[in-house]
């Protein structure tokens, strides 16, 4: 038997509420991914009251879980994995490029990574058996990546994982409102990437190509800093090159 309905009121800001506002209507099902919030006020007979609200972070699509149940029927998969999709691709100057990483991730490198048996899996659309991931032992608290931690902890335990996209299902999402909420999740990742790859599990993945997957992908913090140190010292070798250019040509014409 059904308890009893509770009723929450549900915030949604900036570009996310105008999608909302063009998507559903009232009485429409949908989920909603985000966090409680509890706040007391005194109304002005003196009577105290409370209400919880849920801060809307993403809209999951009402017919997510009949997918996803189908592709594990499908496909007989430990693992499905969903797809993310970032919608406020005008908001700001590096939102484009946060939104076609995240198009390319999900819509095709992950059918790579689940093609080769190892899969960093992503987002909060990961769909895991309950057994399987009860004789996992579940996600690590410690660590800042715990979805690729647990989709690598998977794949050297020989996991089969598929790889659930369609572009009406996708569970929408907006990239960090400012340039420094941007960063600082950013630097999260890479920390929690780095994480996993000092644990070393990848290490228990059966052959020598998984391994070298796993390897250039844990360490792309690595090489994400080593590129972003080669742009400025391109354009400063380029600076001094032209400088010694400048230098040269007017001693050899003395000469």
């Amino acid at each position: 038997k059904d308890g009893e309905s509770s009723y929450f009121r549900v915030n949604v800001w900036r570009d996310q509420a105008e999608h909302v506002s063009r998507s559903l209507h009232k009485g429409a099902r949908c989920v909603v991914v985000g966090r409680l919030r509890s706040h007391s006020w005194e109304t002005p007979e003196g009577q105290r009251r409370s209400a919880v609200e849920v801060d809307a972070e993403d809209e999951v699509h009402p017919q997510l879980l009949r997918h996803v149940d189908a592709r594990f029927a499908e496909t007989g998969a430990d693992v499905v994995q969903g797809g993310v999709q970032l919608m406020n691709y005008h908001s700001n100057w590096y939102s484009v490029r946060n939104v076609l990483e995240y198009y390319f991730w999900f819509r095709s490198r992950l059918h790579f990574h689940a093609a080769q048996r190892f899969i960093p899996l992503g987002g909060n659309t990961v769909f895991v058996r309950t057994d399987l991931l009860r004789r996992a032992g579940g996600w690590d608290p410690d660590c800042l990546a715990e979805d690729c931690e647990l989709g690598v902890r998977l794949s050297s335990a020989g996991a089969r994982v598929a790889v659930a996209y369609d572009p009406e299902l996708v569970t929408r999402e907006e990239t960090p409102a400012t340039l420094g909420a941007f960063l600082k999740q950013r630097t999260r990742w890479n920390q929690g990437f780095l994480q996993v790859l000092r644990k070393g599990e990848w290490r228990r993945l059966p052959t020598a190509r998984q391994r070298l997957l796993a390897r250039y992908t844990l360490a792309m913090p690595f090489l994400q800093a080593f590129i972003g140190l080669l742009i400025p010292l391109s354009f400063a070798t380029l600076v001094l090159a032209n400088h010694a250019a400048q230098l040269v040509v007017p001693f050899g014409l003395f000469a």
